[in-house]
């Protein structure tokens, strides 16, 4: 790992201090077993997190990313707030989006890893922020995106919902 992703890890453990000692359990119902999110994100498996506006998918996210970060698993998280994206998805580069809107900014040797097969942590938030006609984008803005970025999965192949 670069020095500039240590900084990145340390910096995302930082930003997101404040909701780390806070005990977070929010477990996913895989084929009726319940089972700790963290164990499910670490095994490789996708998670979409739904709930009603203002019950806590923010804090939860934000909680992972740190959680995650303090980790040190080889895949980092790259928390991108899906409420600053701006502009067309449908032509927006991954690299763009998450240059420009993730918090923090992953560094250059980050999103060039990912661009060579890499793995990465994607925590996108506030889906349910984002303008209706950049919304209508964000299906097909994945799918160009993961072919993009090999070694990360598309939000949309399968959900798991909260139990």
């Amino acid at each position: 790992m670069s020095q500039s992703e240590e900084q990145y890890l340390e910096e995302t453990k930082r930003a997101f201090e404040d909701v780390l000692p806070v005990y977070v359990s929010l477990k996913v119902s895989i084929g009726g077993e319940a089972e700790d999110v963290t164990d499910v994100l670490l095994r490789g498996d996708k998670v979409c997190l739904t709930a009603p506006f203002g019950s806590g998918k923010t804090t939860v996210l934000r909680h992972l990313a740190a959680f995650l970060a303090e980790s040190r698993d080889p895949r980092p998280p790259i928390f991108v707030p899906m409420r600053n994206a701006r502009g067309d998805l449908s032509g927006m580069p991954a690299r763009t989006l998450l240059g420009e809107c993730g918090s923090p900014v992953p560094p250059k040797e980050l999103l060039d890893h990912l661009e060579d097969g890499g793995s990465a942590f994607i925590l996108l938030d506030g889906l349910d922020e984002m303008p209706p006609a950049t919304l209508t984008q964000f299906p097909m803005a994945c799918m160009r995106w993961e072919k993009e970025y090999k070694g990360v999965k598309s939000p949309f192949d399968s959900s798991l919902h909260p139990c």
